[in-house]
């Protein structure tokens, strides 16, 4: 998304995880396979990367209210089970348009020689640079 000037800003949108019966052990065994993150910190963790080496100047994330599934039928709008603005809240972000919520950029201190889960953080944030 382009805004004032030259700069750019990244938008994203709800990410949900699976469901059914084995919904909570794959996320298990996902959050096992990426060093202890879960797999919505490692997307949004490549995602700052991104935008920390890109110097952009927001990152947007949609609200509850804005979700695009709100535009579709009730039946389809009960397969939303994610608290969206909970998520964003716990990640730094604040309300603010036009999606429902800016989050904070930046490089979390997250050390090299830390631990497993800090190491995979990094990681992680090391990928979305490497895009740009």
């Amino acid at each position: 998304m382009r805004c004032a000037g030259d700069t750019y800003s990244l938008a994203i949108g709800g990410m949900q995880g699976p469901k059914g019966e084995e919904a909570k052990r794959s996320l298990i065994t996902a959050t096992r396979d990426l060093g202890g993150l879960r797999p919505k910190d490692a997307a949004l963790l490549v995602l700052n990367g991104l935008v920390t080496e890109g110097h952009a100047g927001h990152v947007f994330a949609v609200s509850n209210d804005k979700h695009v599934i709100n535009r579709r039928r009730l039946k389809r709008r009960r397969m939303m089970r994610a608290d969206l603005d909970a998520y964003w809240c716990d990640r730094g972000g604040v309300p603010a348009e036009p999606f429902g919520f800016s989050l904070p950029i930046g490089d979390d201190p997250a050390a090299r020689d830390g631990n497993r889960r800090d190491q995979s953080k990094r990681a992680f944030r090391d990928i979305g640079a490497w895009f740009y």
